[in-house]
């Protein structure tokens, strides 16, 4: 509790820092000004303190955190800038709302009603009184200033109404309006950050180096990728597939990013070498498990597993490629592994490429090999014609590994010797001709990339722009095309257990969510549901510090080492079946199960205050329906009132902290009380 006082006294006093002025032109808001916003989200200008560039980018929202030793802009360097975030929100009904401004510093947020929130230097927090506001559309902005060369700088604008918790904008009520300069402005910054994606997707910078980056590797957020390694590779898998699939990558795989290296009337013969040499690396390896799996139990596990989001099923008949969604066709799969080598990728998928978009579903020995047993038994392509193999044609095909460029990308018993332009060089290239060209077959041997025309163009606009950018990094700048590129949008949002990728955004501590992406806990948060959250161990860091900056959140969590017991044991009271909500009915609490699930089983109660957010549990209990229109989750606060008076006189604010003080103690939760005594009526605590 006197940490509770502390704290109001605090944020009421304007001596730290935070200064809010509350301005009405009138006591209606008039929000004819603003039109219907045409383009999606919000749109920031960057401007550097160190050289005074400026790069724009599109947001999801008006939050942004800009962690110390990363660049405000993957264009821009590392150290003090400004940023103006602009936009239009639509006020969905005529209410009283208010809005709360949170930054690392100096900022100013401006309603198009006239409402001003400002936050000086150190400042933490402002939030403005309810005031009424009109339905409509509504100019805003938001300034703010920061240096990531000392500290992480942040802002968040959240709001509500006299009925939801302070939260937010959603995605669908804001956009951005821009005249034509503004437009051509921003499109010229997304052509760079499109195109220095492309250039990690496609692994152009392990051949083409970037002067200022010696080492040729990216610091972007996880792309700095390489390929599968080429040791071993014979025993893995099958030298007619080798052959096939050099060939022509995207006849197998549309959306493939492997290029097509060879061309004309030695093509036939020169794949033959290289899937020759290939299939001559061999590795020792354990015994194979010669006992045939379970064909329909595999059948099973794919659809529990939502294998379909990703992958066309073996033996479907058809094969459908939509460019928006590529999907991976799985028919080749028993003529691509030789017999036991695909269980033994399904259980370790990064074993041999540690950049596999393929996650690791944690899969048991029986499961492999079952669903291996369900994918070989469907698929109706059985094999590819055998490569002869000699000493001659691996020697051959080695020598044709090293000069094409494979050792570019590929770990393995041979030594790249290809000789690329570096990045600067490339800014000066006409393109015509090179591995984006337009006739490579004029070249027996030439790298070359089925790029779509726009992307060749975003490509070029990098190279022209790219001195010091290879390296830099901006999580918040990059990790929508990371969720993009592991296809994340497929089962989030779009299957029951799966919350949006929008929710997530805030919703999670980013040092739990790194363990939980990479498949690192030893127990499940929903252990109920059929379908699984596979583990992307390479990916998971720069995932959970890129989701977390989207949100506007540190790359660290808050500490928890303020845990007032006297709080704590009230919030213990809270959730307790006698005098509280009787929480554990739906939610364990660490070894104590939940006593009665009725609708929807809730999750541990124990593992919440290391994986939450605070700000969202605060959000999510005051109105879980506000959060999630399809939680099953029940509403127990009404206008920032509790039917138990008998704690904090009904302040749900305060209960709701008092129940977070409970949950930071994790694994040393006190479980909850489960019976229902009589209880003394006057007891109370505030």
């Amino acid at each position: 509790m006197e940490r509770t006082m502390k704290r109001k006294k605090r944020n009421s006093h304007l001596g730290f820092g935070m200064l809010l002025a509350w301005i009405f032109l009138c006591p209606a808001i008039d929000s004819e000004g603003a039109t219907r916003p045409k383009n999606r989200g919000l749109i920031m200008e960057v401007v550097s303190g160190v050289n005074g560039a400026k790069a724009l980018i599109r947001l999801d929202g008006p939050q942004v955190m800009v962690p110390r030793g990363t660049h405000p802009h993957p264009s821009l360097p590392i150290g003090p800038f400004e940023a103006t975030i602009r936009g239009v929100v639509r006020i969905p009904i005529r209410a009283d709302y208010r809005f709360s401004l949170i930054a690392s510093g100096a900022s100013e947020f401006r309603l198009e009603s006239g409402l001003v929130i400002r936050t000086e230097v150190g400042g933490e927090t402002s939030v403005t009184p309810y005031g009424q506001i009109d339905k409509g559309y509504m100019d805003f902005s938001i300034q703010f200033q920061g240096d990531s060369s000392e500290a992480d700088s942040y802002v968040r604008l959240q709001w509500g109404d006299m009925e939801s918790p302070l939260a937010p904008f959603p995605y669908r009520i804001i956009g951005f309006n821009a005249d034509a300069v503004g437009m051509k402005e921003l499109s010229a910054s997304e052509m760079m950050v499109n195109g220095r994606n492309l250039f990690f997707e496609n692994r152009c910078f392990k051949c083409h180096v970037d002067d200022s980056d010696a080492s040729g590797n990216s610091g972007g957020l996880g792309l700095h990728a390489g390929a599968p390694d080429f040791n071993g590779i014979g025993s893995r898998r099958n030298a007619g597939w080798f052959a096939a699939w050099v060939a022509d990558p995207q006849s197998i795989r549309p959306n493939a990013r492997m290029p097509k290296i060879f061309h004309g009337s030695k093509v036939a013969e020169s794949v033959g070498d290289i899937a020759a040499w290939l299939g001559s690396l061999e590795m020792d390896q354990d015994p194979i498990q010669t006992t045939e799996g379970e064909r329909e139990s595999g059948s099973q596990i794919f659809e529990k597993l939502l294998c379909g989001s990703c992958h066309v099923p073996p033996g479907a008949g058809v094969t459908y490629f939509d460019p928006e969604k590529p999907m991976i066709d799985l028919n080749h799969v028993k003529a691509k592994f030789p017999v036991g080598q695909l269980e033994r990728f399904l259980l370790k998928p990064f074993a041999h490429y540690t950049s596999t978009r393929m996650p690791d579903f944690q899969l048991s020995p029986d499961e492999a090999r079952n669903l291996a047993a369900y994918l070989r038994a469907a698929s109706t392509l059985q094999s590819y014609p055998e490569i002869p193999e000699d000493a001659s044609r691996i020697d051959r095909g080695r020598k044709l590994a090293e000069s094409s460029g494979c050792m570019a990308c590929h770990d393995g018993p041979a030594r790249n010797q290809m000789v690329a332009p570096t990045l600067a060089q490339l800014a000066q290239s006409s393109w015509d001709t090179g591995c984006v060209g337009k006739n490579p077959a004029s070249h027996e041997m030439s790298v070359h990339y089925q790029l779509k025309e726009n992307e060749i163009q975003d490509l070029q606009h990098f190279a022209r722009n790219a001195k010091g950018v290879l390296s830099a990094r901006a999580p918040y700048a990059e990790v929508g095309n990371m969720l993009s590129n592991l296809q994340c949008a497929r089962c989030h949002g779009a299957h029951e257990g799966f919350p949006s990728l929008e929710l997530i955004h805030g919703k999670l501590n980013p040092e739990w969510a790194e363990q939980f992406i990479a498949g690192h806990l030893d127990y499940r948060m929903r252990p109920w549901l059929e379908a699984r959250m596979p583990g992307f161990e390479h990916y998971a860091h720069d995932l959970a510090v890129g989701m977390a900056a989207a949100g506007g959140y540190p790359p660290r969590a808050a500490s928890t080492t303020g845990i007032n017991p006297e709080m704590a044991e009230v919030g213990r009271k809270i959730v307790s079946a006698s005098q509280g909500f009787a929480c554990i009915t739906c939610h364990a609490v660490n070894e104590t199960p939940a006593t009665a699930v009725f609708e929807a089983p809730g999750t541990n109660l124990g593992f919440a205050g290391r994986r939450l957010q605070p700000e969202f549990f605060t959000r999510w209990l005051l109105h879980p329906l506000k959060v999630d229109m399809s939680s099953k989750m029940p509403v127990y606060f009404d206008k920032g009132t509790s039917p138990l008076t008998r704690y904090f006189q009904g302040d749900a604010n305060q209960q709701v902290e008092a129940v977070w003080h409970y949950l930071l103690q994790g694994a040393d939760m006190q479980p909850p009380v489960f019976e229902n005594p009589q209880a003394p009526e006057e007891e109370t605590f505030d």
